[in-house]
């Protein structure tokens, strides 16, 4: 079933709809819907249930069909073209949410998100690997199919963080092949409402495993909290060098933010090629 907003601000206004797969189409000019800039094509499948009301319900992201684009789930993943598995429960933690998901050469899905372990908002990265068929691919991770990761921060232990996924990308060169590239913004609280936030970028191994040849421990923060205004927008993984180009917004004092763009080797340094010599442009 389709539906169409006529609301030029965007807003949906349908009612007694019934139960089914709706699909909305995103319109990432929209200020409001900016989070679904990184997702192509902006589309979502917004299911029904009945009685549910289209203006209050949840979206959820659905696997493209692989039998074309004819919009119908593909029954060969999953049998009926939905995965919900591994469940939070099963792998021990409050909730998880999956935000960017990569399909590799092979056919396999990558999904990255974050797991909340305790319900507070300790946000921690979370990689999940399915086989071509929808089920879990047990090979992958450390947990069945699963990797949670704790990373440090600031040289600490992770307390009190918040690891958002903002972007995913695979490198393809030598060595490298097949890791799998997380972007995104982590946030550290200080103490009441004191914060800083900063751009990172993890590697993991193709098997799911951090890549401690990345930094030392798989993680790569950028050294830019000075405050709680830094955030990326999107990531590039560069064809044929593997460097990683990462654009967004970064605060240069207590009360200016600047567009900025970063780019770094394939190692996860600044690659001093690119720019002023330090591998940032800050207009």
């Amino acid at each position: 079933r389709r539906a169409q907003t006529t609301d030029a601000g965007g807003q949906y206004d349908f009612t007694d709809l019934p139960a089914g797969t709706y699909r909305v189409s995103v319109d990432t000019g929209q200020a409001a819907l900016q989070t679904f800039a990184a997702i192509s094509p902006v589309n979502v499948d917004l299911i029904l249930g009945a009685g549910d009301d289209f203006n209050s319900a949840d979206f959820a992201f659905l696997p493209t069909p692989q039998g074309g684009d004819d919009g119908q789930l593909d029954t060969t993943f999953s049998n009926d073209g939905i995965t919900d598995e591994p469940d939070s429960q099963t792998l021990g933690v409050n909730r998880t949410s999956g935000l960017h998901a990569i399909v590799q050469d092979d056919g396999k899905v990558v999904l990255v998100g974050n797991a909340d372990p305790t319900g507070f908002f300790d946000l921690q990265l979370f990689l999940t690997r399915y086989n071509t068929d929808g089920s879990t691919d047990t090979t992958f991770g450390t947990n069945n199919g699963t990797t949670i990761t704790n990373f440090p921060f600031n040289g600490a232990p992770q307390t009190s963080l918040e690891f958002t996924v903002l972007d995913v990308g695979v490198q393809t060169q030598g060595a490298n092949a097949d890791k799998i590239v997380v972007m995104g913004m982590v946030t550290h609280a200080l103490g009441g409402a004191n914060r800083v936030q900063d751009w990172y970028v993890a590697r993991f191994n193709p098997d799911g495993t951090p890549d401690t040849s990345f930094d030392g421990d798989g993680l790569v923060t950028l050294g830019f909290n000075i405050g709680d205004q830094n955030k990326p927008e999107a990531m590039t993984v560069l064809p044929g060098s593997d460097k990683i180009f990462i654009s967004g917004r970064m605060q240069t004092d207590e009360f200016t933010t600047e567009f900025a763009a970063v780019q770094l080797t394939s190692e996860g340094e600044f690659d001093t090629t690119f720019g002023g010599g330090d591998g940032i442009i800050v207009p």
